[in-house]
């Protein structure tokens, strides 16, 4: 049996010129009937699809805006109400951009449905790959510019990845119904092309933040780093202290390798048990408040006392200095790979902690596991409630 559907859409929006095009077609093929003949395999499938859709610019971006205001000189003398004088407006800063297009997202994708043992066997294989161009970005302009920022198609990012999913019958019979079912996924999306930016900050903090950069994961996490030699070691000053780049970069993926869940399901005359476990793996995120607690000097790594076993040298961008062997001293010992040195007061409060130029050292691994779900239901029979209102 082969199935076939395609569509075709053309749009018009208020906001772009001209009339956008939309096609979509899908495939599939069920092998079991001509092809495969087997008590092992009891169903076979293999499908693929393609697809686009268009997302256009939001109202009013093509054009500056202006908002109602009062003029006044923030302080430095009485305001004028422009009520008064029959109402005053002042522009945005936003730039308006009259030559934004479409934002264009095209995908396809291959894949199987495949079952076993007369179907209690159910496995579910996907291939995806997803583009997006033209992605709509707001960007940052000079301030002799007049303006904060305009909005452009500015960004092209890759989506790729691979799907799983398998469900098992254990036990079916009149009164039982045991199964087990589960997922797994691992994808890599990618900012493929963001010409003539260096990044593109969607939130955050002055000094750590979730960005968008060329080359790197969408999203990433994007802030102070190391300064490394060119096999990625990092460079260290003459007491074996870490260098810090002078530019910001990319620090971390808060996008998982891979993720998966796991369940099953039991159900008896009417009651039905089932619980999910699901997991993330690999995915980093950024510990703020344990750089905070390390600058307050209350977090537990500070809390404790160490001995110098060796003249350790103390942080110059702190007070400087040498520990003498065997003076006891609030901190810990560390190496970064320069022989030991005191990590105390003078590195914590400076760029050993929350507030300075180095934020790489709070990515943490983000990855966890879960009881996602647990549920306990009852079923009432049809006959019973064939004798009341229900």
């Amino acid at each position: 049996d082969l199935f076939l559907e395609t569509t075709a859409r053309a749009e018009r929006s208020t906001t772009v010129e001209g009339v956008n095009f939309y096609p979509s077609v899908s495939v599939g093929y069920n092998l079991t009937n001509n092809l495969i003949k087997s008590d092992f395999l009891s169903f076979a499938k293999i499908r693929a699809s393609y697809g686009q859709i268009g997302i256009e610019p939001s109202l009013y971006r093509a054009n500056d805006i202006f908002f109602s205001s009062t003029a006044g000189s923030e302080g430095w003398g009485d305001y004028i109400d422009g009520a008064n004088y029959g109402g005053t407006v002042r522009r945005g800063a936003v730039k308006g951009n009259p030559n934004l297009d479409i934002e264009r997202i095209t995908e396809y994708e291959v894949g199987t449905d495949l079952r076993f043992f007369k179907n209690a066997l159910s496995l579910g294989l996907t291939y995806y790959n997803r583009t997006t161009t033209d992605a709509i970005l707001e960007l940052e302009l000079p301030a002799s510019s007049g303006y904060s920022s305009t909005y452009e198609n500015a960004a092209e990012i890759s989506n790729k990845g691979i799907e799983a999913d398998f469900s098992y019958a254990i036990v079916r019979n009149d009164n039982w119904n045991w199964d087990v079912f589960g997922n797994w996924t691992t994808y890599k999306n990618i900012v493929e092309k963001l010409p003539g930016v260096s990044r593109y900050i969607l939130n955050g903090f002055t000094s750590t933040s979730s960005a968008v950069v060329e080359g790197a994961p969408f999203g990433a996490i994007y802030g102070g780093q190391y300064q490394r030699d060119a096999n990625g070691n990092i460079e260290l000053d003459s007491d074996g202290f870490p260098l810090i780049d002078a530019e910001q970069g990319v620090i971390g993926d808060p996008n998982p390798d891979w993720r998966g869940g796991l369940g099953m399901s039991l159900a008896h005359k009417g009651f039905k048990f089932s619980f999910l476990f699901e997991t993330s793996q690999g995915n980093d995120m950024w510990g703020g408040t344990s750089g905070v607690l390390h600058y307050f000097g209350i977090h537990p790594n500070t809390a404790v006392e160490s001995t110098a076993t060796v003249d350790l040298p103390r942080y110059s961008g702190g007070f400087g200095g040498t520990i003498p062997a065997g003076t006891t001293f609030r901190g810990s010992i560390a190496d970064f790979g320069g022989g030991p040195v005191a990590l105390e007061e003078g590195w914590y409060r400076t760029n050993g902690g929350g507030f300075g130029d180095l934020d790489e050292q709070f990515v943490q691994d983000a990855s966890w596991t879960k009881l996602r779900e647990v549920s306990l239901s009852y079923s009432i029979s049809p006959k019973v409630l064939e004798k009341t209102f229900m």
